[in-house]
């Protein structure tokens, strides 16, 4: 199916208008990058910050320049320029396009053929604009490494003629003075090796036992070390005394739950501020089991202090 003549007339006028509405695009992205360049050489002249805040300024009023709808319209126009299979298309249409019957009164209908030439100079006019705006910012980077290049070879002559001021009687002190920088060294044979990680097979089998007698008392013979009752023990001999030892406190209260009321009183001197473990004296602390047995445990010197 193919347009009706109306139709036809319409969108002849409307690609008419875009081609001259690309041109106008075109020249105010042209516009806008000379006074760019125009901004660029008034930052350059009266500029007193670093360089870095110049370039950005610069760059960043260019990509605001590039988003904007006239610039990405010239961007897409750029792109089809680059492209030579985009180009033919357009053309083989524009040439279909004045073939079209309904067409064949209107004015301008071969020119729209050599649209494509018309919109080359405009293109060529703004990159001409870029390409300057580049040219700036080289220069301006050009002069600056030449003035710095410049402030380095004066700071070099003057050491030099510094050196051959002295050189038949030198100083008996320091020379001259630099400051100093910290750099930090790190090696690359100190850091470790990779090692990969060991992989542990674990068989998750279940081996059902057959059913035997085994005596579960074990499971309900717990006990519990009341620290309540520790705290009343350490009170108590310090009520008599300003300091005591573990020993004295187990002296006059016998450790009658074994190693784990033994270990409850290292967790109430850790956890307290009136107790002191001294790591470099030992003490032997003695209990009884049930059946008799007789048990010894040397550990850390715990010392328990009044509180004020």
């Amino acid at each position: 199916p193919v347009m009706s003549g109306p139709e036809a007339v319409d969108h002849f006028h409307q690609l008419t208008t875009q081609a001259k509405d690309l041109l106008a695009d075109f020249r105010e992205v042209e516009a806008n990058f000379r006074k760019l360049d125009r901004n660029l050489r008034e930052q350059i002249s009266m500029w007193d910050g670093s360089q870095g805040d110049l370039l950005e300024s610069i760059f960043s009023s260019q990509q605001d320049i590039s988003g904007s709808l006239q610039g990405r319209t010239f961007q897409g126009f750029w792109d089809y320029l680059m492209s030579p299979q985009l180009r033919s298309e357009l053309h083989e249409l524009l040439d279909r396009a004045t073939q079209i019957e309904a067409l064949a009164q209107q004015d301008g209908l071969q020119s729209i053929t050599s649209m494509q030439n018309d919109w080359l100079p405009a293109v060529e006019q703004t990159q001409a604009t870029v390409r300057q705006l580049s040219a700036q910012i080289r220069r301006l980077l050009d002069d600056k490494v030449f003035l710095e290049n410049k402030r380095i070879m004066a700071l070099i002559r003057n050491i030099e003629s510094s050196a051959v001021a002295v050189r038949t009687s030198p100083p008996s002190g320091p020379f001259a003075e630099l400051p100093g920088h910290d750099i930090p060294v790190a090696l690359p044979f100190e850091r470790p090796l990779y090692e990969p990680s060991r992989q542990v097979a674990i068989h998750d089998g279940v081996d059902v036992a057959e059913d035997l007698d085994v005596d579960a008392d074990a499971l309900f013979t717990q006990f519990h070390v009341d620290a309540h009752r520790l705290e009343a023990n350490i009170d108590s001999v310090l009520a008599e005394a300003g300091q005591a030892t573990l020993a004295d406190v187990t002296d006059a209260f016998p450790l009658s739950q074994g190693l784990a009321e033994l270990v409850t009183y290292f967790q109430l001197a850790t956890e307290s501020t009136w107790a002191t473990i001294d790591s470099d004296r030992s003490q032997t602390l003695s209990w009884t089991l049930p059946d008799g047995s007789l048990r010894e445990a040397t550990v850390d010197q715990i010392i328990f202090v009044r509180p004020s």
